[in-house]
């Protein structure tokens, strides 16, 4: 807690535009804005977490499609061969 409440205020400044309240504040003031601070940090980051399990989740959905689909595609080629080599065949 000591590192989030040192690093917090700077971090709010660059990224938000927010600054907290100065060090001569009461501390259970800087205690519940860091705890609010963090709490919305939690909830984006498993917000992210989750984004990301889910698209995860479609790339391998699509990558298994497109692999049975590569499949089926090599089967109907190697089923063409055999009647390309018989008229082939029949032609000479």
């Amino acid at each position: 807690m000591q590192i989030a409440g040192a690093c917090l205020p700077v971090l709010m400044k660059q990224f938000m535009g927010q600054e907290m309240m100065s060090a001569g504040s009461p501390s259970s003031s800087n205690a519940m804005e860091i705890h609010l601070v963090l709490s919305q940090v939690l909830t984006l980051q498993q917000q992210i977490i989750t984004s990301q399990q889910d698209l995860t989740s479609r790339i391998i959905n699509l990558e298994t499609r497109a692999s049975q689909q590569f499949t089926g595609l090599v089967k109907q080629v190697q089923n063409l061969s055999p009647v390309r080599l018989t008229q082939e065949k029949k032609q000479s």
